[in-house]
């Protein structure tokens, strides 16, 4: 297994060091089946935010096959969303996540969607990069597949700033 290198943990902006919000925060996702690394939805969804690239083909986290299956993250706190990066699974599976929504939350049950790929361009090698602009801010992040299939993907990243534009320390 390889880490997530410093270049990946803080991106570096005009004005902040953004820091991977979500790393070891409580994850959960919609299920979980055979090829789950936990036995707990919990468990499982724990692979796709602690920080560990994969080797191609592995993945952090593996859902049933389900209708808009999903895995989420709770930042512990409100943050303003500068960057969420979503490495895929890589290699002859990678396709599974070319249709999914990326939603917010301020807790957990009322969701709102800031940003959708519909495009069937398929990312392996290189994180899928989203820029949601100032005005998002969100406690809980959710990665939707659209549409029926296995969801699983390696790792998200998310990089913010709290409330009042502090940055957040490593």
């Amino acid at each position: 297994m390889r880490y997530l290198s410093a270049e990946l943990e803080r991106a570096k902006s005009s004005h902040h060091i953004l820091t991977n919000l979500a790393l070891d925060k409580p994850a959960t996702q919609s299920s979980v089946c055979g090829w789950s690394h936990g036995t707990t939805l919990e468990d499982d969804a724990k692979g796709g935010n602690n920080g560990t690239l994969r080797e191609p083909g592995r993945y952090g986290l593996h859902t049933e096959w389900e209708l808009n299956p999903w895995w989420q993250v709770d930042l512990g706190q409100p943050f303003i969303i500068d960057e969420i990066r979503l490495h895929n699974r890589q290699g002859n599976t990678a396709y599974r996540l070319r249709h999914f929504t990326l939603l917010v939350s301020a807790d957990g049950v009322t969701w709102h969607e800031f940003h959708r790929k519909t495009d069937y361009a398929v990312f392996d090698e290189l994180p899928y990069v989203v820029h949601p602009g100032p005005c998002v801010q969100a406690r809980f992040i959710r990665v939707r597949l659209d549409g029926e299939d296995f969801l699983h993907f390696d790792q998200c990243l998310v990089y913010g700033r709290t409330l009042d534009d502090r940055p957040v320390s490593p």
